[in-house]
Protein backbone atom coordinates (compact mmCIF):
# COMPACT_ATOMS: atom_id res chain seq x y z
CA UNK A 1 0.00 0.00 0.00
CA UNK A 2 0.96 3.38 -0.58
CA UNK A 3 2.62 5.25 2.25
CA UNK A 4 -0.26 7.81 2.31
CA UNK A 5 -3.26 5.64 2.02
CA UNK A 6 -6.40 7.44 0.76
CA UNK A 7 -8.67 5.99 3.98
CA UNK A 8 -7.27 3.47 6.35
CA UNK A 9 -6.98 -0.26 6.08
CA UNK A 10 -10.02 -0.44 8.51
CA UNK A 11 -12.33 1.84 7.05
CA UNK A 12 -11.87 0.37 3.81
CA UNK A 13 -12.77 -2.95 5.17
CA UNK A 14 -16.25 -1.51 7.07
CA UNK A 15 -17.17 0.49 3.52
CA UNK A 16 -17.06 -2.50 1.03
CA UNK A 17 -18.67 -4.54 3.29
CA UNK A 18 -21.16 -1.93 3.87
CA UNK A 19 -21.14 -1.44 0.29
CA UNK A 20 -21.44 -4.78 -1.49
CA UNK A 21 -23.56 -6.45 1.30
CA UNK A 22 -26.04 -3.86 0.87
CA UNK A 23 -26.03 -4.19 -3.25
CA UNK A 24 -26.82 -8.41 -2.69
CA UNK A 25 -29.74 -7.56 -0.31
CA UNK A 26 -31.10 -4.87 -2.52
CA UNK A 27 -30.96 -7.27 -5.75
CA UNK A 28 -32.50 -9.87 -3.43
CA UNK A 29 -35.26 -7.75 -3.03
CA UNK A 30 -35.50 -6.64 -6.72
CA UNK A 31 -35.80 -10.15 -7.42
CA UNK A 32 -38.48 -10.86 -5.37
CA UNK A 33 -40.44 -7.65 -6.58
CA UNK A 34 -40.07 -8.79 -10.01
CA UNK A 35 -40.50 -12.53 -9.44
CA UNK A 36 -44.44 -11.19 -7.06
CA UNK A 37 -45.30 -8.98 -10.81
CA UNK A 38 -45.05 -11.95 -12.87
CA UNK A 39 -46.22 -14.52 -10.43
CA UNK A 40 -42.94 -16.46 -11.22
CA UNK A 41 -41.56 -19.18 -8.07
CA UNK A 42 -39.35 -16.86 -6.03
CA UNK A 43 -35.97 -19.30 -4.60
CA UNK A 44 -34.39 -17.67 -2.13
CA UNK A 45 -31.28 -19.84 -2.14
CA UNK A 46 -31.29 -19.91 -5.95
CA UNK A 47 -31.28 -15.55 -5.95
CA UNK A 48 -28.68 -15.87 -2.97
CA UNK A 49 -26.21 -18.16 -4.08
CA UNK A 50 -26.18 -16.35 -7.57
CA UNK A 51 -26.03 -13.31 -5.80
CA UNK A 52 -23.22 -14.25 -3.63
CA UNK A 53 -21.13 -15.46 -6.80
CA UNK A 54 -21.37 -12.53 -8.22
CA UNK A 55 -21.15 -9.70 -6.06
CA UNK A 56 -18.70 -11.42 -3.38
CA UNK A 57 -15.62 -11.85 -6.19
CA UNK A 58 -16.47 -7.81 -6.72
CA UNK A 59 -16.18 -7.38 -3.29
CA UNK A 60 -12.49 -8.93 -3.23
CA UNK A 61 -11.19 -7.61 -6.26
CA UNK A 62 -12.76 -3.65 -5.12
CA UNK A 63 -9.08 -4.24 -3.20
CA UNK A 64 -7.29 -4.66 -6.68
CA UNK A 65 -8.92 -1.62 -8.22
CA UNK A 66 -7.84 0.71 -4.75
CA UNK A 67 -4.70 -1.20 -4.78
CA UNK A 68 -4.09 -0.03 -8.79
CA UNK A 69 -5.34 3.03 -7.97
CA UNK A 70 -2.67 3.75 -5.28
CA UNK A 71 -0.12 2.75 -7.13
CA UNK A 72 -0.84 5.18 -10.21
CA UNK A 73 -2.33 8.22 -8.75
CA UNK A 74 1.04 10.00 -9.01
CA UNK A 75 0.47 9.84 -12.77
CA UNK A 76 -1.13 12.15 -14.78
CA UNK A 77 -4.59 11.10 -16.69
CA UNK A 78 -3.84 11.11 -19.97
CA UNK A 79 -0.77 8.80 -19.30
CA UNK A 80 -2.30 6.60 -16.89
CA UNK A 81 -5.54 5.87 -19.12
CA UNK A 82 -4.03 2.76 -20.73
CA UNK A 83 -2.84 1.11 -17.27
CA UNK A 84 -6.60 0.96 -16.54
CA UNK A 85 -8.32 0.23 -19.66
CA UNK A 86 -5.67 -2.59 -19.25
CA UNK A 87 -6.75 -2.71 -15.31
CA UNK A 88 -10.18 -2.65 -16.28
CA UNK A 89 -9.82 -5.71 -18.68
CA UNK A 90 -8.13 -8.01 -16.31
CA UNK A 91 -10.76 -6.88 -13.05
CA UNK A 92 -13.79 -7.73 -15.95
CA UNK A 93 -12.16 -11.63 -16.43
CA UNK A 94 -11.16 -12.15 -13.23
CA UNK A 95 -14.71 -11.32 -11.78
CA UNK A 96 -16.16 -13.41 -14.56
CA UNK A 97 -13.62 -16.41 -13.39
CA UNK A 98 -14.26 -15.89 -9.64
CA UNK A 99 -18.05 -16.34 -10.54
CA UNK A 100 -18.08 -19.22 -12.37
CA UNK A 101 -15.81 -21.01 -9.33
CA UNK A 102 -18.58 -19.68 -7.03
CA UNK A 103 -21.12 -21.10 -8.91
CA UNK A 104 -19.59 -24.22 -9.39
CA UNK A 105 -18.92 -24.66 -5.38
CA UNK A 106 -22.33 -23.46 -4.18
CA UNK A 107 -24.10 -25.27 -7.21
CA UNK A 108 -23.63 -28.79 -5.36
CA UNK A 109 -25.98 -26.76 -2.25
CA UNK A 110 -28.66 -25.40 -4.42
CA UNK A 111 -28.46 -27.14 -7.34
CA UNK A 112 -28.21 -24.77 -10.21
CA UNK A 113 -28.62 -27.11 -13.35
CA UNK A 114 -25.86 -25.33 -15.35
CA UNK A 115 -22.88 -26.18 -12.96
CA UNK A 116 -24.19 -29.23 -10.84
CA UNK A 117 -22.56 -31.60 -13.43
CA UNK A 118 -19.61 -29.48 -14.64
CA UNK A 119 -15.98 -29.38 -13.34
CA UNK A 120 -14.58 -26.12 -12.72
CA UNK A 121 -12.17 -26.16 -15.75
CA UNK A 122 -15.64 -27.31 -18.09
CA UNK A 123 -17.57 -24.12 -16.29
CA UNK A 124 -14.91 -21.77 -17.02
CA UNK A 125 -14.69 -22.85 -20.85
CA UNK A 126 -18.48 -22.29 -21.16
CA UNK A 127 -18.31 -19.27 -19.54
CA UNK A 128 -16.09 -17.52 -21.47
CA UNK A 129 -17.84 -18.58 -24.49
CA UNK A 130 -21.15 -17.49 -23.63
CA UNK A 131 -21.32 -15.60 -20.98
CA UNK A 132 -18.12 -12.83 -21.57
CA UNK A 133 -20.79 -10.22 -22.85
CA UNK A 134 -20.71 -10.32 -18.57
CA UNK A 135 -17.71 -9.00 -18.94
CA UNK A 136 -18.57 -5.59 -19.79
CA UNK A 137 -21.18 -4.82 -16.47
CA UNK A 138 -17.54 -5.47 -14.67
CA UNK A 139 -16.22 -3.22 -16.89
CA UNK A 140 -18.25 -0.68 -15.93
CA UNK A 141 -18.14 -1.00 -12.15
CA UNK A 142 -14.23 -0.84 -12.92
CA UNK A 143 -14.57 2.49 -13.94
CA UNK A 144 -17.22 3.46 -11.43
CA UNK A 145 -15.09 2.35 -8.53
CA UNK A 146 -12.36 4.29 -9.86
CA UNK A 147 -13.94 7.56 -10.76
CA UNK A 148 -15.31 7.69 -7.05
CA UNK A 149 -11.90 6.69 -5.49
CA UNK A 150 -10.65 9.78 -7.85
CA UNK A 151 -13.29 11.93 -6.78
CA UNK A 152 -12.60 11.07 -2.83
CA UNK A 153 -8.61 11.64 -3.74
CA UNK A 154 -9.78 14.64 -5.56
CA UNK A 155 -11.98 15.90 -2.27
CA UNK A 156 -9.48 15.13 0.29
CA UNK A 157 -6.41 17.18 -1.67
CA UNK A 158 -8.63 19.65 -2.31
CA UNK A 159 -9.18 19.57 1.72
CA UNK A 160 -6.09 19.01 2.74
CA UNK A 161 -5.06 22.46 0.34
CA UNK A 162 -7.34 24.35 1.83
CA UNK A 163 -6.30 23.61 5.22
CA UNK A 164 -2.55 24.14 4.44
CA UNK A 165 -3.70 27.73 2.99
CA UNK A 166 -5.45 28.23 5.88
CA UNK A 167 -2.40 27.62 7.95
CA UNK A 168 0.01 30.02 5.79
CA UNK A 169 -2.56 32.77 5.71
CA UNK A 170 -2.53 32.42 9.39
CA UNK A 171 1.08 32.17 9.52
CA UNK A 172 1.68 35.18 7.46
CA UNK A 173 -1.03 37.49 9.54
CA UNK A 174 0.86 36.35 12.64
CA UNK A 175 3.93 37.35 11.00
CA UNK A 176 2.75 40.99 9.58
CA UNK A 177 1.32 40.95 13.29
CA UNK A 178 4.53 40.48 14.60
CA UNK A 179 6.67 43.13 11.95
CA UNK A 180 3.85 45.75 12.85
CA UNK A 181 4.44 45.22 16.65
CA UNK A 182 8.23 46.11 16.07
CA UNK A 183 7.95 48.63 13.98
CA UNK A 184 6.43 50.27 16.86
CA UNK A 185 9.85 50.57 18.87
CA UNK A 186 12.17 52.52 16.93
CA UNK A 187 10.76 55.55 15.87
CA UNK A 188 8.09 55.83 18.27
CA UNK A 189 10.61 55.08 21.46
CA UNK A 190 13.32 57.49 20.16
CA UNK A 191 10.57 60.57 19.84
CA UNK A 192 9.07 59.68 23.35
CA UNK A 193 12.60 59.18 25.34
CA UNK A 194 13.41 62.65 23.37
CA UNK A 195 10.44 63.95 25.05
CA UNK A 196 10.98 62.33 28.52
CA UNK A 197 14.62 63.87 28.79
CA UNK A 198 13.11 67.21 26.86
CA UNK A 199 11.13 67.15 30.46
CA UNK A 200 13.87 66.19 32.45
CA UNK A 201 15.85 68.95 31.43
CA UNK A 202 12.76 71.83 31.83
CA UNK A 203 12.54 70.03 35.19
CA UNK A 204 9.23 68.61 34.68
CA UNK A 205 9.45 65.56 36.82
CA UNK A 206 6.05 64.47 37.15
CA UNK A 207 5.11 65.05 33.94
CA UNK A 208 8.25 62.80 33.17
CA UNK A 209 7.31 60.29 35.33
CA UNK A 210 3.84 60.50 33.83
CA UNK A 211 5.47 59.72 30.47
CA UNK A 212 7.65 56.36 31.53
CA UNK A 213 4.84 55.06 33.48
CA UNK A 214 2.40 55.77 29.96
CA UNK A 215 5.34 54.46 28.13
CA UNK A 216 6.04 51.52 29.66
CA UNK A 217 2.07 50.47 30.20
CA UNK A 218 1.93 50.88 26.17
CA UNK A 219 5.08 48.57 25.31
CA UNK A 220 4.09 46.18 27.85
CA UNK A 221 0.43 45.88 26.26
CA UNK A 222 2.01 46.01 22.70
CA UNK A 223 4.88 43.90 22.99
CA UNK A 224 3.88 41.14 25.64
CA UNK A 225 0.33 40.82 25.24
CA UNK A 226 -1.74 37.84 23.53
CA UNK A 227 -0.66 37.78 19.53
CA UNK A 228 -4.60 36.85 19.02
CA UNK A 229 -5.44 38.27 15.22
CA UNK A 230 -8.76 39.30 16.53
CA UNK A 231 -9.58 41.56 19.70
CA UNK A 232 -12.26 43.46 20.93
CA UNK A 233 -12.95 46.57 20.03
CA UNK A 234 -12.82 48.16 23.24
CA UNK A 235 -9.29 46.66 23.98
CA UNK A 236 -7.92 48.09 20.59
CA UNK A 237 -9.27 51.54 21.76
CA UNK A 238 -7.48 51.07 25.34
CA UNK A 239 -4.48 50.55 22.98
CA UNK A 240 -4.66 53.56 21.13
CA UNK A 241 -5.62 55.71 24.18
CA UNK A 242 -2.04 54.84 25.78
CA UNK A 243 -0.46 55.65 22.34
CA UNK A 244 -2.15 59.19 21.97
CA UNK A 245 -1.45 59.74 25.92
CA UNK A 246 2.17 60.15 25.07
CA UNK A 247 1.40 61.98 21.67
CA UNK A 248 -0.16 64.80 23.69
CA UNK A 249 2.43 64.88 25.94
CA UNK A 250 4.87 65.11 22.90
CA UNK A 251 2.64 67.76 21.18
CA UNK A 252 1.79 69.76 24.19
CA UNK A 253 -2.11 68.80 23.98
CA UNK A 254 -2.12 70.09 20.14
CA UNK A 255 -3.94 67.02 19.24
CA UNK A 256 -7.31 67.20 20.25
CA UNK A 257 -8.88 63.19 20.53
CA UNK A 258 -12.51 62.57 19.77
CA UNK A 259 -14.54 59.15 19.97
CA UNK A 260 -17.89 58.61 18.20
CA UNK A 261 -18.00 54.97 19.52
CA UNK A 262 -21.37 53.00 19.49
CA UNK A 263 -21.92 51.10 21.85
CA UNK A 264 -23.00 48.12 20.61
CA UNK A 265 -19.32 48.03 18.67
CA UNK A 266 -17.38 47.89 21.85
CA UNK A 267 -17.27 44.32 21.84
CA UNK A 268 -17.10 43.36 17.90
CA UNK A 269 -13.79 41.67 17.03
CA UNK A 270 -11.53 43.64 15.42
CA UNK A 271 -7.59 42.76 13.84
CA UNK A 272 -5.49 43.26 16.67
CA UNK A 273 -3.56 46.94 16.06
CA UNK A 274 -5.68 47.73 13.37
CA UNK A 275 -6.10 51.24 14.50
CA UNK A 276 -2.70 52.29 15.63
CA UNK A 277 -0.91 52.22 12.37
CA UNK A 278 -3.28 54.57 10.65
CA UNK A 279 -3.48 56.86 13.63
CA UNK A 280 0.27 56.74 14.08
CA UNK A 281 0.49 58.11 9.83
CA UNK A 282 -2.15 60.82 10.46
CA UNK A 283 0.03 61.82 13.18
CA UNK A 284 3.95 61.78 11.87
CA UNK A 285 2.80 62.53 8.45
CA UNK A 286 0.49 65.03 9.18
CA UNK A 287 -0.39 66.52 12.28
CA UNK A 288 2.97 66.91 12.87
CA UNK A 289 3.66 68.77 10.26
CA UNK A 290 0.83 71.06 10.85
CA UNK A 291 0.61 74.60 12.51
CA UNK A 292 -2.05 74.75 16.06
CA UNK A 293 -4.35 72.10 16.73
CA UNK A 294 -5.05 69.22 15.04
CA UNK A 295 -7.75 67.25 15.60
CA UNK A 296 -8.37 63.40 15.14
CA UNK A 297 -11.81 61.14 15.30
CA UNK A 298 -12.47 57.62 15.89
CA UNK A 299 -16.15 56.57 15.16
CA UNK A 300 -17.53 52.83 14.93
CA UNK A 301 -20.46 52.09 13.89
CA UNK A 302 -22.42 48.50 13.52
CA UNK A 303 -24.56 48.25 10.32
CA UNK A 304 -25.95 44.79 9.92
CA UNK A 305 -23.51 41.90 9.99
CA UNK A 306 -20.41 44.52 9.44
CA UNK A 307 -18.67 47.13 11.67
CA UNK A 308 -17.88 50.62 10.13
CA UNK A 309 -14.74 51.64 11.25
CA UNK A 310 -13.35 55.66 10.42
CA UNK A 311 -10.28 57.28 11.04
CA UNK A 312 -10.16 61.50 10.31
CA UNK A 313 -7.11 63.52 11.23
CA UNK A 314 -7.40 67.69 10.24
CA UNK A 315 -4.04 66.91 8.17
CA UNK A 316 -4.25 68.93 5.12
CA UNK A 317 -2.13 65.85 3.75
CA UNK A 318 -1.38 62.01 4.43
CA UNK A 319 1.44 60.62 2.61
CA UNK A 320 0.79 57.10 1.88
CA UNK A 321 3.10 56.09 -1.37
CA UNK A 322 5.23 53.27 0.09
CA UNK A 323 8.78 53.98 1.44
CA UNK A 324 10.34 51.33 3.71
CA UNK A 325 13.57 53.46 4.02
CA UNK A 326 11.47 56.59 5.77
CA UNK A 327 8.37 54.62 7.35
CA UNK A 328 6.11 55.78 4.81
CA UNK A 329 2.94 53.81 3.75
CA UNK A 330 4.18 51.06 5.65
CA UNK A 331 1.50 51.09 8.62
CA UNK A 332 -1.32 51.21 5.83
CA UNK A 333 0.33 48.60 3.31
CA UNK A 334 0.12 46.03 6.80
CA UNK A 335 -3.57 47.23 7.26
CA UNK A 336 -4.74 46.45 3.49
CA UNK A 337 -2.46 43.06 3.43
CA UNK A 338 -4.48 42.06 6.59
CA UNK A 339 -7.60 42.87 5.69
CA UNK A 340 -7.27 40.67 2.47
CA UNK A 341 -6.12 37.81 4.67
CA UNK A 342 -8.73 37.75 7.23
CA UNK A 343 -11.51 38.82 5.46
CA UNK A 344 -10.84 38.25 1.66
CA UNK A 345 -12.63 40.91 -0.70
CA UNK A 346 -15.99 40.73 2.19
CA UNK A 347 -14.52 44.43 3.31
CA UNK A 348 -13.59 47.46 2.05
CA UNK A 349 -10.56 49.52 2.90
CA UNK A 350 -10.05 53.58 1.74
CA UNK A 351 -8.77 56.78 1.84
CA UNK A 352 -10.51 60.11 1.13
CA UNK A 353 -9.53 64.03 1.47
CA UNK A 354 -11.93 66.22 2.13
CA UNK A 355 -12.32 69.85 2.03
CA UNK A 356 -10.64 71.90 3.27
CA UNK A 357 -8.54 69.66 5.19
CA UNK A 358 -8.93 66.36 6.53
CA UNK A 359 -7.85 63.12 5.73
CA UNK A 360 -10.23 60.05 6.14
CA UNK A 361 -9.87 56.10 6.54
CA UNK A 362 -12.64 54.10 6.05
CA UNK A 363 -12.96 50.10 6.73
CA UNK A 364 -15.78 48.21 6.18
CA UNK A 365 -15.47 44.18 7.58
CA UNK A 366 -17.58 41.65 8.75
CA UNK A 367 -18.17 41.09 12.43
CA UNK A 368 -16.70 37.54 13.47
CA UNK A 369 -17.77 35.97 16.31
CA UNK A 370 -15.60 35.91 19.35
CA UNK A 371 -13.62 32.64 20.04
CA UNK A 372 -13.24 31.40 23.74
Amino acid sequence: MNKNPLVTKRTLAIVNAIIWNLLVGLSLLRAYAFSQSEGNEYSILNQLGYNLAYYYPMWVLSYYIYSSYQKTKHIIWPQVLHIHIGNSLIFSLLHLLLMVSLMTVLATWWGHPMFADRSMGEAWVMSLKWDWPMMTSSIIVYWILTLIIFGWDYYRKYQNQYIQTLKLESQLSQSQLQTLKMQLQPHFLFNALNTISMLIRRDKDEQAVDMVSGLSDLLRSTLTGENDQLVPLSDELALVQKYLDIEQVRFKDNIKVIYEIEESSRMAMVPNMILQPIIENAIKHGLSKTMGQGCIKIKSQVEGTNLHLEIMNTAPYLDTSPDPENGNGIGLSNTQKRLEQLYKEDHSFEITYQEPVGVVVKMKFPIKPRIS
